[in-house]
This record gives C-alpha cells, structure tokens and sequence, in this order.
C-alpha cells in the first residue's frame, strides 16, 4: 500500500479497500432473479440515494454518468437503513456498498451486481500534509497499513 498524492500538495491519503457496489432491489422486482444487472435495465427506475454531501451519493452517481445515464433520484437520506427501508416498501432503488452488504442481509431486498462490469469504490484514510506526523497518527497508518495487507492475504 503506498501513499499517493491527491490534486494538490496539501493532501495525502493510503488507500484502504476497493468496495464494489451493488444495485439493490426489492425481493419481488421482476430483475431479483437476475445475479448481475445491467445500468441500463434500471436506468427508468426511481433511485433513492444519500445526501449529496455524502461521498456514496457521489460515487453512485458517477455509477450512471460512466456509462452515459441519467437517472430519476426520487429520494435523498442520511442513512443506508432509510433507503433500504425505502426500496423494501417498492418505492426505488438503491445502491449498496459491498462492505455493508452482510450487515443487511436479512432485509426484504437482493443484492446484485453491476453488469457487464463491476463498479468500485477507493475507501481512503486522508489527512493534511501541513499536519505533522505525530507518533499517533504513525502508529495509526501502521495498524492500517498491516490490517490491509492481512485482507489482501485473505482474498
């Protein structure tokens, strides 16, 4: 794992994990029986996302714009339980990273891949470079830093 630098010289992060996301659906949609599902089969669908301030709104938008689609987003939440409650009432869509998946997998709704490709989001720990290591924040990115490479072992 390696430090990179983000757009300017005044942020500096490790990455973490790659999360894939996952369309999410409710159990009766006429596509749960499907094991991936395509942008374009629920690009007409009604999503339901976080607030735009937060990053998995973004990166679920960018899901659509990567491949040229528009999406209605009927709903904006603070919480995953919301929208997950929204789309097990029938009422959108929603997308789901991988690592909250297992948390909810006992809700009314089916989690699916994105066809023909996969999406990924970079989790990343950021801080400011101004800020001087201190013998904490070392410590911190050392456990970081060896918890990953243990999941990577796992994989």
């Amino acid at each position: 794992m390696k430090r990179v630098l983000l757009i300017d010289d005044e942020v500096d992060f490790l990455s973490i994990v790659q999360d894939e996301l996952f369309v999410t659906i409710p159990q009766k949609h006429p596509l749960s029986d499907h094991q991936a599902i395509s942008l374009e089969s629920i690009q007409s669908e009604p999503l339901v996302l976080l607030k735009e301030t937060h990053c998995l709104s973004q990166q679920c938008e960018n899901v659509f714009r990567s491949a040229r689609l528009d999406p209605e987003i009927r709903m904006r939440s603070s919480q995953i339980d919301t929208l997950l409650g929204i789309v097990e009432m029938g009422m959108g869509i929603t997308f789901t990273p991988q690592m909250a998946v297992e948390r909810h997998k006992d809700r009314d709704v089916s989690f699916h891949r994105i066809s023909p490709q996969p999406y990924f989001r970079e989790v990343r720990l950021m801080w400011m470079r101004r800020h001087q290591t201190s013998m904490k924040r070392r410590a911190v990115l050392k456990i970081v830093e060896g918890l990953h490479s243990q999941s990577k072992s796992t994989y």
